[in-house]
């Protein structure tokens, strides 16, 4: 229940895409036309479905892989590895 105000509110609040539980798709019939045919609503059936259309996809590029720096080596804030001082014996 409730769903006309809850899309009402999100309508007014600038929300122009709605994801709702495809068992209250005839809820949408109580919210006004000229509201209805302004937003995009997605309906979902599965918890899957909603991550997929919630989450944004990466679209451009994978991001460039890490450096390959061996984790135990330690590394100097402009990455470059790390030397220690050699201090000569007596």
């Amino acid at each position: 229940g409730g769903i006309k105000e809850k899309v009402l509110a999100a309508y007014r609040a600038g929300i122009r895409r709605i994801i709702l539980p495809a068992r209250n798709e005839a809820d949408l019939e109580d919210i006004p036309e000229d509201v209805r045919n302004e937003l995009q609503v997605v309906l979902a059936t599965r918890v899957s479905d909603v991550l997929n259309e919630a989450l944004e996809k990466l679209v451009i590029s994978p991001p460039p892989p890490a450096p390959d720096v061996h984790p135990t080596q330690e590394t100097t804030s402009d990455g470059q590895p790390f030397e220690p001082m050699r201090v000569q014996g007596k």
